[in-house]
């Protein structure tokens, strides 16, 4: 989980480094270029920085909990745990996966021993969310492999601004709405509580998530 961690902190210190810009920017309500005379920042270009946001806070929570998940199906196949062995939750999300998405050929080839290889055959990081990566995607994940997702509520809300941060993330990256118009109505302590909040509770999930593989909570409870 090194890694995972790693990266998770690179992209949180990106989102605190442009919230910074981004504070002082808009409290002084001003820009120059070229030693021009100061501009006042229109309401168009506030409201397209704001927005901004909610991307890097998307691409955290999507980056983050994919590859933390993938960590987990690396633990499984690096202990050698058969597919017998492992929680009934992730043997209906293995299975599933080979029935929707596997080439049975390609299947076949890429596979030794099936009890084993199939755990890591049958996932692909980038299929975690399908842009679709929320506070409810991530308890279905829970659920399905049995993590933890407590957390500290007065820190993290339990993430729920992040069903709020995927609908913006799907209407910009749809074209539904513009990014003036996702950000004009957020103010600088709007956005200081999604970005503290949403890192909090990532951080906490990321946590659990490594709880779980060092005590192999991915093996079945009969086991």
């Amino acid at each position: 989980m090194k890694e995972v961690k790693r990266d998770f902190n690179q992209r949180k210190n990106e989102i605190n480094t442009y919230f910074i810009f981004l504070e002082n920017l808009l409290t002084y309500d001003t820009v120059s270029w070229n030693d021009n005379s100061p501009k006042k920042i229109s309401p168009e270009l506030r409201g397209i920085m704001k927005a901004n946001i909610f991307l890097m806070l998307y691409n955290l929570t999507e980056s983050s909990i994919s590859a933390a998940i993938e960590q987990i199906h690396i633990s499984i196949k690096k202990e050698k745990i058969p597919f017998d062995d492992i929680k009934e939750g992730i043997k209906v999300k293995l299975v599933k996966y080979l029935k929707n998405k596997k080439k049975v050929e390609k299947f076949i080839n890429e596979i030794n021993e099936i009890s084993i290889d199939i755990i890591s055959s049958c996932f692909d990081k980038k299929d975690v969310f399908s842009g679709n990566a929320g506070r409810s995607e991530i308890n279905d994940l829970a659920k399905q492999y049995g993590f933890s997702t407590n957390s500290d509520y007065k820190k993290t809300k339990h993430g729920e601004k992040l069903q709020k941060v995927k609908n913006h993330r799907n209407e910009l990256a749809h074209g539904n709405f513009s990014f003036r118009e996702i950000g004009k109505d957020y103010t600088l302590t709007d956005i200081r509580d999604f970005k503290d909040e949403i890192i909090a509770y990532l951080e906490r999930i990321i946590e659990n998530i490594e709880t779980y593989i060092d005590q192999k909570e991915y093996k079945s409870d009969e086991t």
